[in-house]
């Protein structure tokens, strides 16, 4: 997660990052949290379908179990790379960990089972909250969805800011027909 432990909204963003067709929604989510750093907490949770995506799902857990501000430079350089490239492949992910320094540390701790089972912990939550199409952004637990993503998203964390965390805590919890995510 990036940004404050106490925050007034949450953007969830579940899906991968190793395709310009998975691009919009990582770079939407992204975007606003960097409009509204001191009051939005973006939190990735992986979702990888390919063997390819998740071996760099993997390397991104490892990254992100050694030190969390390499994985975001990490996470923020892919956004980058990913418009001029239609698919990521590992090496070009590797390359950009080298960049940053210390790969050799991260390369020898690849396939330790801390990283292991944040990337099944990841999928787990994906499959409890039946997400079967990804990426999706969840803001504080609701999906969002429109075109483009980036004004729905901004619609509905203004809608969150103005609600207040008293008026959050009284209201009950709305019964969400995830559903549609599966279509």
């Amino acid at each position: 997660s990036r940004g404050p432990r106490i925050a007034t909204v949450t953007l969830v963003l579940a899906g991968r990052l190793d395709s310009y067709r998975t691009y919009s929604a990582p770079r939407a989510a992204n975007e606003l949290w960097q409009r509204h750093p001191d009051s939005v907490r973006l939190t990735f949770v992986q979702a990888p379908r390919s063997d390819t995506s998740q071996r760099i799902a993997l390397l991104l857990a490892q990254v992100a179990l050694l030190d969390q501000g390499r994985f975001w430079r990490l996470f923020d350089s892919m956004l980058e790379l990913l418009p001029r490239r239609f698919f990521l492949r590992y090496s070009d992910v590797e390359n950009l960990v080298r960049r940053e320094g210390g790969y050799s540390l991260i390369e020898s701790g690849l396939r330790t089972p801390a990283a292991e089972a944040r990337l099944r912990q990841d999928l787990e939550q994906v499959r409890r909250l039946g997400i079967e199409n990804s990426p999706v952004v969840l803001v504080n637990g609701l999906p969002v969805r429109g075109a483009p993503l980036a004004e729905a998203l901004e619609s509905a964390i203004e809608s969150e800011r103005q609600r207040g965390l008293l008026q959050r805590l009284r209201t009950p919890i709305p019964r969400i027909d995830y559903g549609w995510l599966a279509r």
